[in-house]
């Protein structure tokens, strides 16, 4: 896709394997000079067991990008994902610092990480995120 594109990157995960910073070759990295537009969770089978997930964007290290903490969903709770085809969207997300990854640009190349607060004993969700390189000047 070229410069300016909307594009899409996604990840499917289940509770015992959470996304989580890396510096594997295999880990699916957003590249710098990006922006991400919005992020959607869809929960493929039930979760259950905890209490939420925090959902940010990491670099390689796991120090989260722009400011905040959080930054995709923040306490995104049992409740709202406890059956399969439930869908949360980060712009919408009424958590505190939900969303503010969003339409800010990325300096470094990162990658999606997942906290669980709680022991959550079973579910599996994807996660799409959509993005933008940056227009050349």
């Amino acid at each position: 896709p070229g410069n300016g594109a909307l594009i899409t990157a996604e990840w499917v995960f289940t509770y015992d394997d959470l996304p989580a910073a890396s510096t594997k070759n295999m880990e699916l990295l957003l590249p710098d000079n990006s922006v991400i537009v919005d992020a959607y969770w869809e929960t493929i089978e039930t979760f259950a067991g905890g209490t939420s997930y925090d959902i940010d964007m990491v670099d390689t290290a796991g120090s989260a990008i722009g400011s905040g903490t959080d930054k995709l969903w923040d306490a995104l709770l049992l409740a709202t994902i406890n059956a399969v085809g439930e869908r949360s969207q980060s712009s919408t997300h009424a958590g505190t610092n939900s969303g503010n990854a969003l339409n800010i640009a990325i300096t470094e190349p990162c990658q999606l990480a997942v906290a669980a607060t709680g022991t959550f004993t079973s579910g599996k969700a994807r996660i799409v995120i959509e993005y933008m390189k940056a227009k050349p000047v």
